[in-house]
């Protein structure tokens, strides 16, 4: 039963998400951005969904470490999304602003939205503590992070200096260079 729901969500995540994009020869561009962030995604909500079927013999303590990792990982998605959508005059979506964001959790980060979902990938791994799940999660999480370093490719085309300079100053993710 496990194996049939997987191989339907990914079935799905192939021809619903990458199919589509490797078809379309402008969006070849972002490949290693969008790829990242779609499967990243999919796994992520792989866990959330149906990792509770691998839940086996957990340590409590690592249930409550990542159960708290869900509040800061909360703390850098929910502002990020609000302040995309209210700098500037967003073109098409939320997301497509026409002006550089640098206040609150963009201080902290430059992909708040990719690292507190990493955040949140890593709590799902404490909570499930099932080598399914700690597998899928860090493959989430490194796509993730691939997807951070791509989306500065597109920012620095869409921002210029001006993102070159924001560079130096936040982190792509806390604790990391570049």
């Amino acid at each position: 039963m496990k194996s049939i729901i997987l191989i339907i969500i990914w079935a799905g995540v192939i021809f619903g998400w990458l199919v589509p994009h490797w078809l379309i020869p402008v969006i070849k561009k972002k490949f290693v951005c969008e790829v990242s962030e779609g499967v990243g995604m999919a796994i992520f909500i792989t866990l959330i969904t149906v990792g509770w079927l691998w839940i086996g013999q957990q340590i409590k303590w690592l249930t409550y470490v990542g159960l708290a990792l869900y509040i800061p990982a909360a703390l850098f998605v929910i502002p990020s999304f609000i302040y995309l959508k209210h700098k500037g005059t967003p073109r098409g979506g939320w997301e497509d602003t026409t002006q550089l964001v640098d206040i609150g959790v963009y201080r902290i980060t430059r992909h708040p939205m990719y690292f507190g979902t990493a955040l949140w990938t890593l709590g799902v791994i404490l909570v499930q503590q099932a080598i399914i799940s700690i597998i899928l999660g860090i493959i989430a999480i490194i796509l993730f992070f691939m997807a951070s370093k791509g989306e500065d490719k597109k920012l620095i085309a869409k921002f210029g200096d001006e993102y070159k300079e924001y560079m130096k100053k936040v982190p792509l993710w806390p604790f990391s260079k570049g």
